[in-house]
C-alpha cells in the first residue's frame, strides 16, 4: 500500500511538474511576443514622427502590428498584456485600413471597444485604458473623415471628461494637447486651458508643444503682427502681405532636415508665388558669413529675419521655437492656418489656402 502511495504521489508530482513547465514556457513566449509588439510599436512611432518616411513602409509596419496583435489575442488571454492587445487592434485595423487605401470599418471599431468597456471581466485598472482607446479611436477618424462639427463637440467633451477624471493616467496630457489642436479655432477659451494643462506635462517634448500652441493660439483667428528690417536690410511688414498666403521658415542652415526640405519650399515659391504666395524666413543661424553663403548659393530671394543669437533669436523666443524646421502658413487674412507645413505638405496647404 506505501508503495502505491508513493507510486501515485510520483506520477502526482510529475504532473505538476509538466503543468508547472509548461506555464513557465507559455509565459516565456506571451513576453517573448508581446516584446515583438512593443519593438514594432516604437518602430511605427519613430517613422510616424518623421515626415518624410515612406508611406508604405508605415502600411507595412501596420499590417505586421495588426497580425502580432491578432495572434496575442488569440492565443495569451491569460497574459497580464492581453487586454491591452484587444484595446489597440481595433484603431491598428483602421489605421492599416487606411494606409493600405482599403475600406475602413469604422462601426465594428467602435462596437469592439464599446463591447470590451461594458465587459464585465474587464478589470478596473483597464478601465480608464478602455476610454483613452475609444478616443485614439474617435480622433483618428476625425482626422480621415474631417469629422462634422456635433461629432466634434461630442468627442471634446469626452475627451475634457476624460482629463478631468483621469489626471494621472499615462496619455493624459496627450489628449489635453489633441483637445487644444481640435478647439482652437472654435473655442480659443477651452483650448487654453487645455493646453496649459499639457504645457505642465512632465514630457518635455509634449510640454514644448503645448507651450508653443499656447504662443500661437491668439493668431488663429486674429492676424498675426511681425515687423523687421531684414538681413538684406528691406523692411517686412506682414499686413503689407494681408491678400497673400505667407509661409513663416524657422530654419538654419546648420539644421539638415531644414536643408534636406529646401528644395521643396524653393519650388513651391517659383511654382507658387505669382498666384499669391511669400515667404519670410526666420533665421536661427549665429554666423552671418554661412547664412549669406548660403542664400546666394541656393539663390533664395524671400526676406530673411536674422539677429545673429541662434536658439535666443527674438521672433522664435516670442513663439517658443524649440525645434526647427518649424513652419506655420498663414492664410489671405493674416491667420496662423497650420504649425505642421513641411516640405513634402507644403503644396498640399497652398493649394487649399490659395484657392478660398
Amino acid at each position: 500500500m506505501r508503495w502505491n502511495n508513493a507510486a501515485g504521489c510520483a506520477r502526482l508530482m510529475f504532473v505538476i511538474l509538466v503543468v508547472a513547465g509548461s506555464t513557465g514556457t507559455v509565459e516565456a513566449s506571451a513576453a517573448k511576443a508581446w516584446r515583438e509588439i512593443e519593438h514594432i510599436q516604437a518602430q511605427r512611432q519613430q517613422n510616424e514622427a518623421n515626415n518624410r518616411t515612406d508611406q508604405s513602409l508605415l502600411a507595412g509596419q501596420l499590417y505586421l502590428l495588426q497580425s502580432h496583435l491578432e495572434s496575442f489575442v488569440a492565443n495569451y488571454s491569460r497574459d497580464k498584456n492581453w487586454w491591452h492587445a484587444r484595446l489597440q487592434l481595433p484603431e491598428v485595423r483602421c489605421r492599416a485600413a487606411e494606409k493600405l487605401n482599403m475600406e475602413v470599418d469604422w462601426d465594428t471599431a467602435f462596437r469592439e471597444l464599446e463591447a470590451i468597456q461594458q465587459d464585465s471581466q474587464l478589470p478596473a485598472r483597464h478601465q480608464a485604458d478602455a476610454e483613452y482607446a475609444w478616443l485614439c479611436l474617435a480622433m483618428f477618424r476625425g482626422s480621415v473623415e474631417k469629422a462634422a462639427s456635433p461629432q466634434q463637440r461630442e468627442l471634446a467633451d469626452r475627451m475634457e471628461k476624460f482629463g478631468a477624471a483621469h489626471p494621472k493616467h499615462p496619455f493624459a496630457d496627450k489628449v489635453q494637447l489633441t483637445l487644444g489642436q481640435m478647439l482652437q479655432r472654435a473655442d480659443p477659451a477651452r483650448a487654453e486651458k487645455a493646453f496649459k494643462i499639457a504645457a505642465r506635462s512632465r514630457y518635455d517634448r509634449l510640454s514644448a508643444t503645448a507651450k508653443r500652441e499656447l504662443a500661437v493660439l491668439p493668431y488663429r483667428n486674429t492676424p498675426l503682427d511681425l515687423e523687421f528690417v531684414a538681413f538684406d536690410g528691406t523692411k517686412v511688414n506682414l499686413e503689407e502681405l494681408r491678400g497673400r498666403v505667407v509661409l513663416i521658415d524657422f530654419w538654419a542652415t546648420w539644421c539638415g532636415p531644414c536643408v534636406d526640405d529646401m528644395p521643396s519650399v524653393i519650388a513651391a515659391y517659383k511654382k507658387y508665388q505669382a498666384r499669391g504666395f511669400e515667404i519670410i524666413g526666420i533665421s536661427l543661424d549665429g554666423n552671418s558669413q554661412a547664412l549669406r553663403k548660403f542664400l546666394a548659393d541656393w539663390a533664395m530671394p524671400w526676406p530673411q529675419y536674422f539677429d545673429g543669437r541662434g536658439w535666443d533669436n527674438r521672433i522664435s523666443r516670442r513663439f517658443n521655437i524649440t525645434s526647427i524646421p518649424a513652419m506655420w502658413l498663414l492664410d489671405k487674412e493674416g491667420r496662423v492656418v497650420s504649425t505642421e507645413v513641411w516640405g513634402g505638405n507644403l503644396e498640399y496647404h497652398l493649394n487649399r489656402e490659395l484657392a478660398r
